[in-house]
């Protein structure tokens, strides 16, 4: 049971860190674009 419950917290983290860099990754996507213009 442990085991799952480790899972499950590395889990979340890897989902939250995936969140934060997919939100940094679409403001770096925005300002490429403004510099493109």
């Amino acid at each position: 049971m442990r085991n799952q419950v480790a899972e499950k917290k590395l889990e979340a983290r890897m989902i939250q860190t995936n969140l934060v860099m997919g939100s940094s990754d679409m403001v770096d996507r925005e300002r490429n674009q403004k510099r493109s213009i």
